[in-house]
């Protein structure tokens, strides 16, 4: 692996050390600093502390530590289960980003920083910062939860699906039903006791990473963008990524304030094929998705190499099922292309019987020789082979033996479906001869 050699050669722990606890914070809806956005411990809280005590606090010092001295810390578990079935994992990324976005000579006042102090993160040295105000969300898709969409707790507050949703995916901290809502209190509102921490912080960083629950959604974002654009005066230099469903009312209020910044990336969630978005993201509206899609692209039509619109696919069993349709809708709506894995999920890709995982692979397969075919966009072509490989590597590489869908997924499919008012057979019909008897 072209990473491990070269953290070798600089003098970094090949196996463990990571880019991300130096560089990046990520702030997620509950409160929680993480190292990362698929970092699993909770290290501070930034809805109720000040940021710069909170960045090097015991815990994040910990989780340092470990990684640069060759530990599999178990907050990075995410990365570790992703690179040992050869796909990419955020670790990878991570490094990516320092080499592509710091000069060789800030590159090296960064390695030696951490090397005099590998427990410390310095402000001047970050980044990026994620943050994910609040849970406030207008869907519920299925690879969803708790975590991430006010429109799931609404459903999870009833017991019965509660108990359910507990018992195949689980609940964060194992908080019982009786807690629940005590527990997802503090992920209802974006609001900090700090809010002017939370300005200085986006003022400083080079790159903002806004993501949710539905980020457009939080109170504070058109604050927070104004305060970018008129008094920070930063906006011109810094870059906004969004992790967005697009599925918003009025999009044009935007534009004025994204016009003002260095470069933006929308990464549309969509996830799977266009026919069957309704039902993997319940409560969401292709034909509003697709009309925001059309407005973003005509109003930035004169910078397009800096308003990029990118389409994701979070790889589950339901995309990998409607691939070659995904590949037709991507180019069709002229959308870049950008996948991540679903890991351990009832919609994962790996609960897929044998016979259903041979099929999907053979269909990845096909698009990834013949998507040349389809268009010129040679940017296109080259991302959509990567993050298919990549998909596919992770499909192929899972191998479970299964010959019907288990109980536990069928179990967790027939909750949305009764949730939701669908029925899964109606948009995936071929998974009837696969379902577990009794069910």
């Amino acid at each position: 692996m072209i990473m491990k050699q070269q953290l070798k050669k600089l003098g970094l722990n090949p196996e463990t050390f990571c880019f991300a606890p130096y560089v990046t914070t990520d702030l997620d809806q509950l409160g929680h600093i993480r190292t990362c956005y698929r970092g699993k411990d909770n290290i501070s809280n930034w809805k109720e502390e000040r940021l710069a005590e909170a960045l090097n606090c015991d815990k994040a010092k910990e989780i340092r530590n470990a990684l640069y001295t060759g530990q599999q810390h178990e907050n990075c578990r995410s990365c570790w289960h992703a690179e040992s079935h050869s796909s990419v994992s955020p670790r990878m990324d991570f490094f990516k980003d320092v080499q592509s976005r710091l000069d060789a000579k800030t590159q090296k006042k960064l390695i030696s920083s951490i090397k005099q102090d590998p427990l410390t993160a310095k402000i001047e040295n970050l980044m990026r910062v994620e943050i994910r105000p609040s849970l406030l969300c207008n869907l519920r898709c299925m690879h969803c939860g708790p975590d991430s969409s006010t429109k799931w707790i609404e459903k999870l507050s009833v017991k019965e699906n509660f108990d359910i949703y507990d018992d195949i995916v689980g609940i964060d901290n194992n908080v019982p039903f009786d807690k629940f809502n005590e527990y997802v209190k503090g992920g209802l509102t974006s609001e900090s006791k700090y809010k002017e921490d939370i300005k200085e912080l986006l003022g400083v960083v080079k790159l903002i990473q806004f993501a949710g629950g539905e980020p457009l959604l939080a109170p504070e974002h058109m604050e927070w963008l104004d305060y970018l654009v008129n008094v920070s005066k930063t906006s011109h230099n810094q870059n906004l990524d969004y992790n967005s469903n697009l599925n918003i009312n009025n999009i044009e209020k935007y534009f004025e304030y994204w016009d003002k910044f260095n470069k933006l990336v929308i990464r549309v969630s969509i996830d799977t094929s266009f026919l069957t978005y309704n039902y993997f993201r319940a409560e969401g509206d292709i034909t509003l998705l697709v009309d925001n899609i059309k407005k973003f692209k005509n109003h930035f039509k004169n910078n397009s190499k800096k308003r990029i619109i990118v389409g994701t696919v979070t790889f589950n069993m339901f995309s990998a099922l409607r691939w070659k349709d995904i590949m037709f809708d991507w180019i069709k709506n002229d959308l870049d292309f950008h996948a991540s894995l679903v890991l351990k999920n009832p919609t994962s890709s790996i609960n897929l019987p044998d016979d259903l995982k041979l099929k999907a692979l053979a269909e990845m397969e096909w698009t990834i020789n013949h998507v040349h075919e389809y268009t010129n966009d040679e940017y296109f072509i080259k991302d959509f082979r990567q993050h298919a490989t990549n998909c596919y590597n992770f499909l192929k590489n899972s191998e479970r033996d299964i010959h019907k869908l288990t109980k536990n997924v069928c179990t967790y499919f027939n909750m949305c479906d009764k949730i939701n008012k669908k029925n899964i057979l109606d948009y995936f019909p071929e998974l009837s001869e696969y379902w577990y008897d009794g069910l």
